[in-house]
């Protein structure tokens, strides 16, 4: 039992190596949000809150 619970731990090492090594920085993009409110802007182009501005 203990060794296959050291096998599971290298290996899951190992993978995470490999993983380093095809995506070393990590960086990911920041959401994009709304210039005026700074909500988050998912899914769509503009915000609510312009939305809501043209039709008043």
């Amino acid at each position: 039992m203990v060794k296959i619970a050291t096998l599971f731990l290298v290996a899951m090492m190992v993978i995470g190596f490999v993983g380093r090594l095809v995506a070393p920085n990590g960086n990911r993009k920041a959401p994009r949000r709304c210039t005026t409110c700074g909500r988050y802007l998912i899914g769509r182009e503009t915000c609510t809150c312009r939305a809501k501005g043209r039709s008043g």
